[in-house]
């Protein structure tokens, strides 16, 4: 079966319109996780280009990189998707594909040591709670804070939902997989590194960078896993965690399965794309 991508400018193209009566309508937004990882499209991949469902798909897709979850149910700031989404005529759409959270996440690491530790993610040296696990180098408060905001975005994205062509559409999301801190920028270094740079500048060891990526990501992913699938209905999460070969922080270009420090390649999006297609069928089908 067929899954072709489509962008607004498709959906919208009244001389050639897109034949949803021959595949089943779905619209997706999202980060560079489903547009492309490191900017320049020819370099690199992203996951939806891998999806495969039992039924031919058109996916009309929002998705582009440094995009944050914050924003992408705003009518003021991605009009195109919330028209796409309500507009009388639009398809019904079978379903909501989601990718978001992780640059919501980096804008949170980016905030300055001399912000107050209620308002960050990171905590200085002389912050640094006891015993030597990872939680000793996060602020609680600023992870609570980012839990409210994200939690928000997800409610202003299911008020959407039910505003659509289709409010029992379900929204299918996934986590994301371990990305290892390391000094793998994209686009010849103009964009990232994302967490290492931080990481030095608030005095994590390296030899903890590992372990304190691991446990924001975790921390993420039962966030999405326990709390937002039970407040939001028929919201459903593909657990993409722990598949992918880690890189080490001492690599510095692309790896098995990563491309850059936050972004998988082709092998590594097929692998994800395996597991997110198999949430989708069981969600759709």
């Amino acid at each position: 079966m067929i899954t072709t991508l489509y962008n607004d400018a498709q959906l919208n193209n009244e001389n050639n319109p897109i034949d949803f009566n021959a595949q089943l309508p779905v619209i997706a937004h999202g980060d560079s996780w489903f547009a492309f990882g490191s900017i320049a499209p020819w370099a690199t991949a992203d996951m939806l280009n891998h999806v495969s469902l039992p039924q031919d798909t058109g996916i009309v897709n929002y998705a582009a990189p440094m995009q944050t979850l914050q924003g992408m149910a705003d009518r003021d700031l991605y009009p195109r998707f919330v028209r796409s989404m309500t507009l009388r005529g639009m398809p019904k759409w079978r379903a909501i594909l989601l990718s978001g959270g992780g640059n919501d996440l980096f804008e949170a690491l980016r905030a300055s040591p001399s912000i107050a530790l209620g308002q960050r993610l990171l905590r200085t040296p002389a912050e640094w709670t006891g015993g030597n696990g990872p939680a000793k180098y996060l602020s609680d408060a600023g992870w609570r804070l980012l839990l409210g905001r994200l939690m928000s975005a997800y409610t202003q994205f299911d008020e959407v939902r039910h505003q659509s062509t289709n409010p029992d559409a379900p929204i299918i999301t996934h986590v994301y997989d371990y990305a290892t801190p390391r000094n793998a920028a994209a686009l010849s270094g103009l964009i990232g590194p994302w967490l290492c740079g931080q990481f030095k500048l608030f005095g994590i060891p390296e030899e903890d960078w590992v372990a304190v990526t691991h446990e924001l990501l975790d921390r993420f992913n039962t966030f999405l896993l326990t709390e937002v699938s039970v407040r939001i209905a028929n919201f459903h999460v593909a657990d993409t965690s722990g598949i992918l070969a880690p890189a080490k922080t001492t690599d510095k270009g692309s790896t098995a399965h990563w491309k850059n420090e936050v972004h998988p390649n082709t092998t590594g999006y097929k692998k994800l794309a395996k597991v997110f297609s198999d949430k989708v069928r069981e969600v759709m089908l």
